[in-house]
């Protein structure tokens, strides 16, 4: 006899493909589909092969966030993000270099393609593209549907890479207050969310290495799905914080799962794909004390403490003194017995001290980070 939770999982799932496979139609039917857009999300590589993702979906028309952009308009937007219409069982081709593949888009439209890169890759060029097309015709007019991805490649200078949380860590998210956190999602944008202080100018220093002069990749795991990509890259951007991959979740239901991994599965699983993906590259992983990222660290430490070099865990309720400060910091005594230094930060600059300790970044960026701090302050301020 089945298992029930396991039956009511495959009937979802059935469910759930049927709804968007009729919801498809009928919209085709109506002449009310929207353009296609082939989505990209920044892919990561070696020297050996290169990796990317993506998604198919009907163009929603999202506008670029202002800073003045309403509550309402921040919240009309967010929902056509989580109610985005992908495009399933659809053909592209994707091209890099002289290399050509096609692919099929899964039930939720997403994609996925590896590249051999056989060692031909020029030594000083980090960001390489790759060329998406669709390539059967769904419907009438279709036109042609075309996108440009890039795929990260450190080169032989880094001396380490870093892997950081988002929420709570470079993006204020209040994730311990539901309620917060809900109005920070919905009614904000990538303009007006803040990110906590000093932050772009440490990663940039990281990035930058003991000397400014290197190019340490940085990679950001977070549980937020990918409904929120754009958003995320487009704070970046706007904040200063360096470029790099995302490696977000699909909230999806499947045969197996109500949420197509868990919080502390898909984040773990993340880091050792990338531990993977560079062999020989030590990483600092950064995140903050609001959710599991010292347990998942932990995980990640007792696995492989030969690759991490250090850990930053920022302490989201500072003033206080916690029941969640005690298990951090008895996480941070266990870390610390394989070699790797955990530390429960109070702010970024905290972390830039243990930095430039260490040997990770040079002085000056000290001086750097504080301003960064000041400027941010301010900006909250005002």
């Amino acid at each position: 006899m089945a298992n029930p939770r396991d039956f009511l999982l495959s009937v979802l799932s059935n469910v759930e493909d049927t709804l968007d496979e009729a919801k498809f139609m009928v919209k085709n039917k109506v002449d009310a589909l929207g353009p296609f857009v082939i989505q990209t999300y920044h892919g990561y590589g070696n020297h050996e092969v290169l990796f990317i993702k993506g998604r198919l979906l009907e163009d929603e028309g999202l506008d670029r966030p202002e800073k003045d952009d309403s509550a309402w308009k921040n919240l009309i937007t967010m929902l056509n993000r989580y109610e985005s219409d992908e495009i399933s069982h659809a053909r592209l081709r994707a091209t890099f270099q002289d290399q050509t593949q096609e692919i099929t888009t899964d039930g939720e439209g997403y994609f996925q393609v590896e590249f051999a890169t056989s060692n031909k890759l020029p030594p000083d060029q980090i960001w390489r593209e790759v060329q998406f097309e669709m390539i059967n015709q769904l419907v009438e007019d279709q036109g042609e549907v075309k996108a440009t991805g890039e795929v990260m490649v450190p080169g032989d200078a880094a001396h380490f890479g870093v892997i950081s949380d988002v929420d709570d860590t470079i993006l204020v998210s209040k994730s311990t207050d539901l309620w917060q956190k809900g109005k920070l999602t919905f009614l904000q944008n990538a303009k007006t969310r803040m990110p906590f202080e000093g932050v772009a100018a440490f990663y940039q220093a990281l990035q930058g290495g003991n000397d400014g002069q290197r190019f340490n990749p940085i990679f950001y795991v977070s549980s937020s799905p990918w409904n929120l990509y754009d958003l995320l890259e487009h704070f970046c951007e706007v904040n200063d914080i360096p470029k790099g991959p995302f490696l977000l979740r699909d909230l999806g239901v499947t045969k197996d799962k109500f949420i197509k991994s868990g919080h502390m599965s898909h984040k773990v699983e993340k880091v050792e794909r990338i531990f993977k993906m560079y062999p020989e590259l030590p990483f600092i992983l950064i995140g903050d004390s609001g959710q599991k990222d010292a347990e998942i660290y932990q995980k990640v430490v007792s696995d492989y403490p030969d690759k991490v070099l250090a850990i930053y865990i920022r302490d989201v309720s500072p003033n206080d003194t916690t029941e969640r400060d005690g298990q951090v910091k008895q996480i941070a005594k266990t870390v610390r017995s394989h070699g790797v230094d955990m530390l429960l930060c109070q702010d970024t600059e905290d972390a830039a001290h243990h930095a430039i300790q260490k040997g990770f970044i040079p002085n000056s960026a000290l001086q750097a980070v504080a301003q960064g701090k000041k400027d941010d302050q301010n900006r909250e301020e005002g």
